[in-house]
């Protein structure tokens, strides 16, 4: 922003003249300070807004409170205010406001409070307007205005419009025979800070309910980033479906941004995520009056079994636990609306650290082996044709079709390098993506020399070359059995079986994995990271890429895999999965890596890039994604991607 923004706390409010109240807060014994009947109007909104009067003050400058002496005929006013106030009470849990981060000077705020109240007020005026008349030109303008009403929260663009009016931070949704947290408010620099503690106080389990954000006035259209994919922008209005996702498994981070063409508000919510254990769900609602809001939900209630929706894993609490949760609702200029996610990127980079890898910006050129489409009595394993049959003739054809790749680029992946499964379809590509090399004895085929030829390949130097490990998340014992399990790193045989796989990797002279499915639908997201730590230290040598798309802290652990383009699609816009930066990942962790699977044969469409695009096409389309800091992974033959130039983030 190009100004800094001034915001105010309960305790600033007289400082602000905006509101005079006492720091005690409804619901903990405390009694308001006065006020006056409101007589500025906000335009955009017909809301009566009180303002300051000559009435005893309460200001503060960090924790150290002072008062002001007040009038009689103000006094008197006090009382009438008071009871105004006393009975428009949050009637919720509320516990006293948390320290801000910035607050009005003391003598400064005295300045504008005493200012206010000797002027007149003028009908239609806004709070933010008032204050900017009145408020010293050393001072600056406040951008966005945000009050603290006794637990109440009101909040203004300089400009006067009234973005969230009169909001109590406690409303808890579905919140029969679930624990419904108290909450610390706080004013901070952009916007407003809350903690939200659940404690169970009685013996027995409970789930936790769900939060309400403020209704927010942005209009009847608005913009929001799709964090179920890279950010990119889409429009919400009333013709839009129902906007949501869940957190680690859909969502990049826990938060919303939307915005209108001036303002960007974020609302995130942190938690350590590794440690309590479960998912949240984040989604965007229409209000009437041109009014957005976000909730938080914590439980399943009208939500069915959808993948995007469903909490998987549900937070409860047992007997006489306690757990507490940020939430950040921040403020920013719709054209830099990445300001207004700091709040959660500064909570996530103090608890979780830089990214644990070093990014190799250089494209990959992949080549699959086997396909399912290509699975028959005589072809059990599906393999291509121009891989020479490696279950009945050796591996020596298949390798040199990976080393003929390293003559257009320094990174080569090789997928399916086992071929596919006949039997267990629902399984491929298989987990058993080495060691199955090694059972032709049990399984009459000629695949054991496998790794001497890979690891004998002649590459560049400086080049590196890869496998893609298949349903990395999904444990399975024996090939073609169909039998499962989630991967865990605390199951020794889990880590034993994967273990074993990446021995035949690291035999082949891979230093690069694709892991498949690599995904918090398939394995919890605590089990990911534990699985990637273990497997980090015993193989320093390895750098791993997670597919889907990672969530952020999966995302500090290693590489991860989005599709440019979908491969069902109602128009171009919609197939192109890439039309911006993956600015957030970007932000949160500077130095991320992402690859971007640049799938031809999905982007053959007249209105994308023509039915079949030349080489050259393909060439631009690939130094576009490249241009915009994804790393390209591409499977067309023939092309020189090695000198493609990927963007640095």
């Amino acid at each position: 922003m190009n100004c800094p923004l001034r915001l105010l706390t309960s305790l600033t409010l007289a400082a602000a003249a905006l509101f005079t109240s006492s720091n005690a807060f409804a619901g903990q014994g405390g009694t308001a300070s006065s006020r006056t009947k409101a007589t500025a109007k906000a335009r955009s909104a017909k809301v009566k807004a009180p303002v300051a009067t000559k009435a005893k003050a309460t200001t503060t400058s960090g924790s150290k409170a002072t008062t002001k002496p007040a009038s009689k005929a103000a006094s008197k006013a006090a009382s009438k205010a008071a009871t105004t106030v006393a009975a428009k009470a949050v009637a919720s849990p509320v516990v006293a406001p948390a320290s801000t981060e910035a607050s009005t000077s003391t003598a400064a705020g005295v300045d504008i409070a005493n200012s206010v109240a000797n002027s007149n007020s003028t009908a239609g005026a806004t709070l933010a307007q008032q204050l900017a008349q009145v408020a010293p030109a050393s001072a600056g303008a406040a951008e966005f205005v945000v009050a603290n009403d006794n637990g109440r929260l009101w909040v203004f663009t300089a400009a006067g419009e009234l973005l969230i009016e009169n909001w109590s931070p406690i409303e808890a949704l579905n919140g029969a025979n679930r624990i419904v947290p108290t909450v610390e408010i706080g004013t901070v620099n952009n916007g407003i800070s809350l903690t939200y503690t659940y404690k169970n106080n009685t013996a027995a389990t409970r789930e936790l309910a769900s939060l309400a954000m403020p209704a927010i006035a942005l209009g009847a259209s608005v913009t929001a980033q799709d964090l179920r994919e890279s950010g990119d922008d889409i429009t919400l209005d009333a013709n839009s479906a129902e906007f949501y996702g869940t957190y680690p498994r859909r969502l990049y981070s826990p938060m919303t941004v939307i915005r209108n063409a001036s303002t960007s508000v974020c609302v995130s919510v942190f938690y350590p995520v590794l440690e309590y254990r479960h998912d949240v769900r984040l989604s965007v609602e229409r209000r009437d009056g041109g009014k957005w809001r976000t909730v938080i939900g914590m439980e399943n209630t009208n939500h069915g079994y959808n993948a995007d929706a469903f909490l998987f894993n549900k937070p409860t609490l047992g007997g006489g636990e306690s757990r507490s949760y940020r939430v950040d609702i921040r403020f920013a200029s719709s054209s830099d609306w990445l300001a207004s996610t700091d709040a959660y990127k500064s909570s996530f980079q103090a608890k979780y650290g830089a990214v644990r890898y070093v990014r190799d910006a250089r494209p990959i050129s992949g080549l699959i082996a086997s396909m399912s489409g290509l699975i028959s009595q005589g072809n059990p394993y599906g393999f291509i044709p121009a891989a020479g049959r490696p279950d009945l003739n050796g591996y020596g054809v298949l390798a040199d079709r990976v080393e003929d790749k390293f003559a257009g680029s320094d990174r080569v992946i090789l997928w399916t390098p086992t071929g596919m499964q006949d039997q267990a379809l629902d399984h491929n590509y298989p987990f058993l993506f080495t060691s199955h090399w090694n059972q032709g004895s049990e399984f009459g085929h000629s695949m054991g020399n496998a790794a001497a030829e890979l690891s004998s390949m002649s590459r560049p130097a400086g080049s590196t070359f890869g496998l893609w490990w298949g349903n990395a998340a999904s444990v399975a014992s024996h090939w073609n059995d169909g039998e499962v399990e989630a991967l865990n790193p605390s199951n020794a045989a889990h880590m034993a079986a994967a273990f074993a796989e990446l021995d035949g990797a690291v035999a082949a002279g891979a230093t690069q994995i694709g892991l498949d499915a690599f995904s918090h639908a398939h394995s919890a997201l605590w089990n990911l990271v534990g699985f990637l730590e273990a497997a980090k230290a015993k193989y320093p040598q390895l750098s791993f890429c997670t597919e889907g798309r990672g969530c952020d802290v999966l995302h500090l652990h290693a590489a991860t895999w989005v599709d440019a383009y979908k491969c069902q699609a109602s128009n171009a816009a919609e197939a192109n999965n890439i039309k911006g930066r993956f600015a957030l990942a970007e932000r949160l962790i500077p130095g991320c890596e992402t690859w971007a699977a640049v799938y031809f044969n999905r982007a053959m469409r007249s209105d994308l890039h023509g039915d079949r695009p030349s080489q050259s096409a393909q060439m631009d389309e690939i130094r576009r994604v490249a241009s915009l800091g994804f790393v390209p992974v591409v499977f067309q033959s023939g092309l020189d991607i090695a000198n493609v130039q990927v963007a640095v983030n």
